[in-house]
């Protein structure tokens, strides 16, 4: 019979997993990869929570992975915004695509407008430079 795990066990795991139980010796790449999403609603946490994880991180590090686009922030789970790796971001995008397109047929400004050719445009727009929702939202109006 498998052994059970006691709470105290199984919560120093999930730690542990988490990266949280001391800072590991890791690059932000490696960290960011191993986490396989990291809350970013905001743009300031990622780093909170790579410094807070991660033995010597500096912003930089993580500017540079962004700014390289080897990580990206994206809504994905529960359509809140994460911080991913880029290869990730493939694999996770298309497994919820068919649930974002729906909530996307659902925007208001939105209807009859074909998924595939919002997500043209929208790409298209960010490109050029990056983008708030809110400067993306207005830009989208501009060109539709």
């Amino acid at each position: 019979m498998p052994e059970t795990l006691s709470r105290r066990a199984l919560n120093r795991a999930t730690l542990e997993r988490q990266l949280l139980l001391s800072r590991a010796d890791l690059p932000a790449l490696d960290a960011v990869r191993h986490l396989y999403g990291m809350q970013a609603q905001a743009p300031a946490p990622p780093y909170v929570g790579l410094r807070s994880r991660l033995e010597g991180f500096e912003p930089d590090d993580l500017s540079g992975l962004l700014y390289d686009r080897r990580v990206v922030r994206l809504a994905l789970m529960r359509s809140t915004i994460h911080l991913v790796t880029a290869e990730d971001c493939l694999a996770l995008r298309a497994l919820l695509a068919p649930m974002m397109e729906r909530g996307l047929r659902g925007r208001k400004g939105l209807a009859g407008l074909e998924p595939s050719e919002v997500g043209r445009v929208g790409r298209e727009l960010v490109e050029e430079r990056p983008l708030t929702f809110r400067e993306l939202g207005g830009a989208g109006r501009a060109v539709a």
